[in-house]
């Protein structure tokens, strides 16, 4: 079978970290020579399969040209048939020596929506994007946008939806008490995820809301990347007066063990690919509370299965938290229920990674 070259930053806990350790599994499930590249030293997050081979590059504490060098170096030796590259910085850094090279196969994927292109991004699409054999956006909106930079790459695009084991994350019950409405998150605190403006909005639902309630937000980490976020929710926390109605936990992996003690799940991030959050919500049977952006629309029908909101309008924000509180127990259990629905119709292994192999074999 082929060598297949899975190349990211990191292995840490998020939605295309796990998808990209899904991926890996399923391939080597299938008989492929897989192994795993990055090139930041943080603790993996997910288990990977031990079949496959894990190479971790030594670039800490260097700068980036001296980065790149020591990437381009590795690549430039390193004998594989295909690479598949997640995350616009990877593919750059993948894509910037080996740009003049015909081997071997390489499929990027696009696992963001992109509201302003980064100073990568500009280049990924106008030049280095050029090299690669197929570009995979994780989600329709991202495919709609790159097939409008560039007619000549319509051939070359190919949206793949994230893959959520229906079984693996299955349905769980909603607390049998509604005397404080119990709402759980599970994000990393990335300016992305919207926590500051979502911090506020709960100061105002305080005020909004005779209902009581908390929300329990997953994804603290202190080190690397992490810690400035961190730091800055807690400030939010007591600059809002909110430690009562909202509680910071440290990240997780194994979310669905967490969701039973939740009457819904949110995410309020300003942007998304295909979220990997709602997917698992979803599959878990809860109503969910999000930002109508990228293919949320796909995942959560307003009104059916949980409430969208504009994730810039805090009274958008909490008129869908309101809405939500006015539901009876068999009115959320039937939200519940609805998502379940929803991912069974959505969610098929076969078909997830027999897109990947069709790229790879043709």
């Amino acid at each position: 079978m082929k060598r297949i070259t899975c190349f990211t930053s990191n292995l840490t806990g998020g939605g295309a970290e796990h998808q990209l350790t899904i991926l890996s599994n399923l391939l080597a499930e299938k008989g492929y020579d897989v192994t795993i590249v990055t090139y930041n030293n943080i603790p993996d997050h997910y288990v990977l399969d031990k079949r496959i081979k894990r190479i971790l590059l030594n670039v800490d504490g260097k700068n980036n040209i001296i980065k790149q060098l020591i990437i381009s170096k590795f690549f430039f030796t390193h004998k594989t048939d295909c690479i598949i590259s997640y995350r616009s910085v990877p593919n750059f850094i993948l894509l910037l020596p080996l740009f003049i090279t015909r081997k071997p196969k390489i499929i990027v994927s696009e696992r963001n929506t992109t509201i302003v292109p980064s100073f990568r991004e500009i280049i990924n699409y106008n030049i280095l994007y050029n090299r690669a054999d197929h570009v995979v956006p994780n989600s329709h909106t991202q495919a709609k946008y790159l097939k409008g930079l560039n007619k000549k790459w319509k051939d070359r695009i190919t949206t793949i939806t994230n893959y959520t084991d229906v079984e693996e994350y299955s349905v769980k019950p909603v607390p049998k008490s509604t005397e404080v409405i119990k709402i759980g998150v599970f994000a990393r605190l990335f300016p992305q995820k919207n926590y500051e403006r979502f911090c506020f909005m709960l100061s105002k639902l305080k005020t909004f809301s005779d209902r009581q309630f908390c929300v329990y937000w997953y994804g603290d980490k202190k080190e690397g990347e992490f810690i400035k976020g961190s730091i800055h929710i807690h400030q939010l926390i007591e600059e809002y007066h909110i430690a009562d109605v909202f509680k910071v936990k440290e990240a997780v992996s194994n979310v669905a063990d967490y969701m039973n003690q939740f009457h819904a799940m949110c995410l309020p991030s300003l942007y998304e690919g295909f979220s990997n959050s709602i997917s698992e919500y979803i599959c878990c049977g809860k109503a969910v509370l999000c930002s109508d952006v990228s293919d949320n629309h796909i995942m959560v029908h307003d009104g059916v299965n949980g409430f969208l909101f504009a994730p810039t309008d805090v009274n958008s924000m909490c008129d869908a938290f309101c809405k939500f509180f006015q539901l009876t127990q068999k009115q959320i259990i039937e939200m519940g229920v609805n998502s379940r629905q929803i991912a069974e119709t959505l969610f098929d292994k076969d078909n997830f990674i027999n897109s990947y192999v069709r790229l790879i074999e043709d």
